[in-house]
């Protein structure tokens, strides 16, 4: 399969055949939010493991990444700052790590500097050890389902904001900001579908890899309304389908079977 370049429409919305396409322009970096004038909360070391409820204290700044691997439950982060000081990968993980996984909230939080993504919700395993393995109901079944993100910020991750992995299901995003992400503010995986992106907004995303605010790869039947796009690099939202281009260099390289389709906007 070819990849055909990609093309504007009239809104700031980009449509492709393949994707990783970039862009001459470069989303405009803005300026870090407050730190809490508060110390650093006294916590463990590295991961932190959220099993139930969780209420973090208001004020803090937590250096830690926070793991969610059970349903049923919310993060609560109370105003309180999750930094990864250019060190930690990510700030927040949701990880079905291959067992159903369900409604899990996380709210009132701020994620700044991670070198990956602010925020990920999936399942974290390579697709050449779970797709050959499981039907496609299966796949969905084993992969986080209805997981809101609202009243949350997520600024200055060096990749993703937010990240969907593949089969992902249900996801909300509400009144969540995304800035300055180097590459996409939030991308949607292969796959994912029925997500609902609203109330939201997404500034300067885009400055180190020349993308958009939101990307929607292979990844159906999703809703984005009422969200504010300012200066991102490539465009508001894309939508494409990657054309497998590196299988011959990666072997957990999977061929896209789901087109990507938006459900509103």
């Amino acid at each position: 399969m070819s990849c055909n370049l990609p093309f504007y429409l009239a809104i700031p919305l980009l449509i492709s055949a393949c994707g990783g396409g970039g862009a001459s322009n470069v989303g405009v970096v803005v300026a870090p939010p407050a730190t809490p004038s508060g110390n650093s909360c006294p916590t463990a070391a590295g991961n932190i493991s959220v099993a139930k409820n969780t209420l973090l204290k208001n004020g803090c700044v937590y250096e830690n990444t926070f793991s969610i691997e059970e349903s049923n439950v919310t993060l609560d982060c109370n105003g309180s700052t999750i930094d990864g000081k250019g060190l930690l990968d990510v700030g927040i993980t949701v990880d079905s790590a291959g067992k159903p996984l369900k409604n899990v909230t996380i709210q009132n939080c701020e994620l700044i500097n991670h070198v990956k993504n602010g925020i990920y919700v999936g399942w974290d395993l390579a697709d050449s050890q779970k797709i050959p393995s499981h039907t496609r109901a299966r796949l969905y079944a084993l992969t986080p389902q209805y997981v809101t993100i609202k009243n949350t910020t997520v600024y200055n991750a060096l990749r993703n904001g937010i990240y969907l992995g593949e089969y992902v299901t249900s996801a909300t995003l509400d009144n969540v900001r995304v800035l300055s992400s180097g590459h996409v503010g939030l991308y949607m995986d292969s796959a994912t579908t029925l997500n609902t992106v609203k109330n939201s907004t997404f500034i300067g995303n885009g400055f180190a890899g020349g993308r958009e605010a939101i990307a929607i790869d292979a990844s159906a039947k999703n809703t984005i309304s009422n969200n504010t796009f300012q200066q991102n690099s490539l465009a508001a939202v894309t939508l494409y389908k990657n054309c497998w281009e590196h299988h011959s260099t990666d072997p957990n390289s999977f061929p896209r079977d789901r087109k990507s389709t938006r459900l509103n906007s």
